[in-house]
């Protein structure tokens, strides 16, 4: 058995305020591939008490919460929402896949805010 460095740093801590369950699903699943420990909450009730009972390194949340997180927490906010973007106009792809979601620049600034 390998013993931890004392100088080595703790996992970062996300908490995810997002109350679309899939995509919150998704997103705790791309975090957790780039070793962030994550929670999740899907109203108001679980992210206060996520808040109560837990130290956060960043909260991740869409534009229309910000807001509503901003007034009962310090954490860094992460705006998951500007990390979506358009394809140019393709007119061979379906109306479907005409955006993305840019996994590098959205861990790069969660790595920021959490260092």
């Amino acid at each position: 058995m390998e013993a931890k460095s004392p100088h080595a740093r703790p996992v970062p801590r996300i908490l995810l305020y997002i109350p679309y369950t899939k995509f919150a699903s998704k997103l705790a699943e791309t975090l957790a591939e780039h070793a962030f420990a994550v929670a999740t909450s899907a109203d108001r009730s679980q992210l206060a008490a996520a808040l109560g009972s837990d130290r956060y390194d960043a909260i991740v949340t869409g534009t229309a919460h910000v807001g509503e997180v901003r007034a009962i927490s310090i954490n860094p906010i992460i705006n998951y929402e500007v990390f979506v973007h358009k394809h140019p106009m393709d007119p061979e792809m379906p109306d479907g896949n005409r955006s993305y979601f840019d996994v590098d620049d959205f861990i790069s600034r969660i790595r920021f805010h959490v260092r």
